[in-house]
């Protein structure tokens, strides 16, 4: 009966891969159908212009580089004193 068993066990672990090889088949012949219907239907957007007002735009720009001042500052500082740092490793070599 050990026998009948070990091939009765071998012959499930053997259905249950061929079972998940046949789900994950299933799952990417999925996703390729699903991305082709989308791609027919429209769902995907190629955006050719758009129109912004003109001072809408020049408000956007100066909020964005106002944003962007601590940052510049941040790097200015980092920038400093690393440059303070070789220096006086450098400094301190030649002396």
């Amino acid at each position: 009966m050990g026998v009948l068993d070990k091939i009765h066990n071998a012959a499930e672990e053997e259905r249950d891969r061929r079972n998940a090889e046949e789900e994950t088949y299933r799952r990417k012949s999925e996703e390729k159908r699903s991305d082709e219907f989308a791609r027919r239907n429209g769902q995907y957007v190629h955006v050719v212009d758009f129109n912004v007002p003109f001072w809408s735009l020049v408000k956007f720009m100066v909020k964005a580089s106002l944003a962007s001042l601590p940052a510049v500052i941040i790097l200015y500082c980092i920038y400093g004193l690393v440059t303070a740092l070789f220096g006086a490793v450098f400094l301190a070599g030649i002396i």
